[in-house]
């Protein structure tokens, strides 16, 4: 069974919040998550030709246990795709926003990216998950 994986900038607020909302609206519990900043995530990524600092927040790769290289979503795809996994509503609206052209969606996304730490602000360590969701998170 695929391991779906979402990278996140583990410092920033705004994207601890995305995290808490993908965690609330996957009741399958598929999706894992590792910060960006992690040992996992820069050897996870490094060993695939990426750099994790290349990187405004958002990573997905659908099965992280695999050793081949894998299709890799980042920004605006890779928030749907979480969203698509998650399924109920969650899909039903990443359906509707994939109607909007991938240019524009990561134009947006960008937006956004670059001033996240304004809008939200920065938190100094990462998200502590609730005991059900620890197992959740790959944590070093």
């Amino acid at each position: 069974m695929p391991q779906p994986i979402l990278f996140y900038d583990g410092e920033c607020l705004f994207c601890s919040r995305m995290v808490r909302f993908l965690l609330l609206w996957d009741r399958r519990g598929q999706l894992r998550f590792a910060a960006l900043q992690s040992k996992f995530a820069r050897g996870f990524l490094n060993g695939r030709g990426l750099s994790p600092d290349e990187f405004t927040s958002a990573v997905l790769v659908h099965d992280w246990s695999q050793r081949a290289t894998l299709p890799i979503h980042l920004r605006s795809d890779a928030i749907l795709e979480a969203l698509k996994l998650c399924g109920g509503w969650a899909s039903l609206l990443a359906q509707l926003i994939e109607w909007v052209p991938l240019g524009f969606r990561d134009w947006c996304y960008d937006r956004i990216a670059a001033r996240r730490l304004t809008i939200a602000g920065r938190i100094g360590s990462c998200l502590l998950p609730k005991p059900e969701w620890r197992e959740r998170f790959i944590i070093d």
